[in-house]
């Protein structure tokens, strides 16, 4: 019933917070929205009669924006919401990257934005995701970017957003110097085991092959990877690519095999190697072993062929 619905958008703007009934309309509110015309009617009236503080007018306005995206009056007021409550509202920034989103270009939200990261405490997590929101295909803003540089600078390295943040802005212009020497620092001082570190390795070497520091690190990072780490073998092949026959590299991945022959990916390190030519004796050896101890699987099509074609060429 309309009269009803607008009495429940009524009590919403005036009841307490902590009520364990507002928190039930709060969760089913937004889900009439998209369903109910009419509920999306009541709600826009309802986010220009309440405090922009209110805590759930963010969650009101995004559900509306999910119904409607180009509706240019949410559009204002959103941007009205950006300008009147303070930087650092927890919700500031998803409506931000809301906006964002749809309209790149506009330099109200170019200048907000800077505001924001400029203000920011460096230990912040959540601001990094606003360097990563422009578009690949329009000129990047300098300002942003020097923001963004400059959060790097200012961050404890540690900061779980570090990385990705790092890596939004060397999208943007890769192998420039201060990221690089920032990205060379933090790999440094981040256990290589971190989620993000080989990632920011690999672009790092990618703008620099020849660096031998950076080639020096695949060795030790396998060396610290535990054998049974389901990853072991994807990142043998990462440094394999970049640094193909690399003995040291080699050495590791034969011990490796030895020691995970029941490992789900073991075929994703014997092949690399393989294709060496050496150590044929003990990978036959280990490839007979890994199909007696698995004797089904999407390799052993691979390893019988292999195995096929030596004892050919041994019979020859």
């Amino acid at each position: 019933m309309p009269e009803v619905d607008a009495i429940a958008w009524e009590w919403a703007s005036r009841g307490s917070y902590e009520s364990g009934s507002w928190l039930k309309l709060k969760n089913f509110m937004p889900r009439t929205i998209r369903a109910i015309p009419e509920q999306a009617e009541l709600a826009r009236n309802w986010l220009t009669t309440v405090q922009p503080e209110h805590p759930w007018w963010t969650a009101i306005w995004q559900s509306l924006r999910h119904r409607s995206p180009s509706d240019e009056n949410l559009i204002r007021h959103g941007q009205r919401w950006l300008a009147t409550v303070p930087l650092d509202h927890r919700h500031w920034i998803t409506l931000w990257l809301s906006l964002w989103n749809n309209n790149s270009n506009d330099t109200g939200l170019i200048k907000s934005g800077q505001e924001r990261l400029a203000g920011d405490p460096p230990e912040h997590e959540s601001s990094p995701n606003m360097l990563g929101q422009q578009p690949h295909n329009n000129p990047r803003d300098p300002q942003l970017f020097s923001s963004g540089i400059s959060w790097l600078v200012n961050s404890d390295q540690t900061n779980k957003s570090w990385p990705n943040a790092w890596r939004c802005l060397w999208t943007e212009e890769p192998g420039h110097p201060e990221l690089a020497r920032l990205g060379s620092q933090w790999i440094d001082k981040i256990s290589m085991l971190q989620g993000s570190w080989a990632l920011v390795w690999q672009a790092l070497l990618a703008a620099n092959p020849q660096d031998e520091n950076l080639n020096s690190y695949g060795p030790r990072y396998l060396q610290e990877m535990p054998i049974a780490n389901v990853s072991w073998p994807h990142a043998f092949a990462l440094f394999w690519r970049t640094t193909p026959g690399n003995p040291q590299l080699e050495d590791l991945c034969v011990l490796w095999l030895k020691h995970a022959v029941d490992h789900p990916h073991w075929i994703a390190a014997f092949d690399p190697v393989w294709q060496t030519g050496r150590h044929r004796e003990l990978l036959v050896a280990l490839a007979q072993r890994r199909l007696q101890q698995q004797p089904e699987g999407k390799d052993v099509d691979r390893l019988n062929e292999i195995l096929a074609e030596e004892m050919g060429a041994s019979a020859a």
